[in-house]
């Protein structure tokens, strides 16, 4: 049985087939990704909900073989480079943290960030695409490489391209990249009476 048939057999409800399959695998296949796939994920980004519309966030794309790729590449942890190296794309993902419309501080830019990378995620699930979203990396570093300035902060790393072989990881990585994936119940999370935590 494979990792995906485990985690529909977890689930509550039918969802959509590309929420139900999605997963952040590390093992990548040696695989250029075009510049238009990478462009279609981004599409689906931009349709995400934001607060007044601001959509506070911007992607700098790294191409497997370009210079953009290894500059966010330097900036993961060892841990993440060990794999993401493999990846057909690194992205590094921005938080614009000004209100466009009024220069005050948009204290919902992260949030607005992260739900236009989940929709990048499921369109990429869509096209039989892995993301592996990652927060060990070098902020500072990934920000100085790329001239970063206020308003834009540096947020996440993005690695994406077709799934490999799990073989190609080193055991620890192996054996977390086979390993069920679980979420915590729901009446763990999710309340209708009192909220006594």
């Amino acid at each position: 049985m494979n990792k995906k048939m485990k985690i529909k057999e977890d689930l509550n409800f039918e969802l959509l087939d590309e929420i139900a399959s999605r997963w952040s695998g590390r093992a990548f296949a040696d695989k250029k990704l075009e510049k238009d796939t990478i462009l279609q994920v981004l599409e689906a980004a931009r349709w995400a909900p934001s607060s007044y519309n601001e959509q506070p966030w911007a992607f700098i794309v790294g191409l497997k073989g370009t210079k953009n790729f290894e500059l966010i590449l330097e900036s993961l942890s060892s841990g993440n480079s060990s794999w993401a190296k493999n990846a057909g794309a690194l992205i590094l993902t921005l938080a614009i943290t000004e209100l466009e419309r009024n220069g005050k501080i948009n204290k919902f830019a992260q949030y607005d960030l992260g739900q236009s990378v989940a929709f990048l995620s499921l369109e990429a699930e869509r096209l039989g695409l892995n993301v592996h979203q990652m927060g060990g990396f070098d902020a500072d570093k990934a920000g100085e490489s790329f001239q970063v300035k206020s308003p834009f902060q540096a947020m996440s790393v993005l690695a994406i391209g077709f799934r490999g072989d799990p073989e190609s990881l080193d055991e620890a990585l192996k054996q977390r990249e086979l390993s069920n994936q679980t979420r915590k119940r729901l009446e763990k999370k999710v309340f209708f009476e009192e909220f006594n935590h």
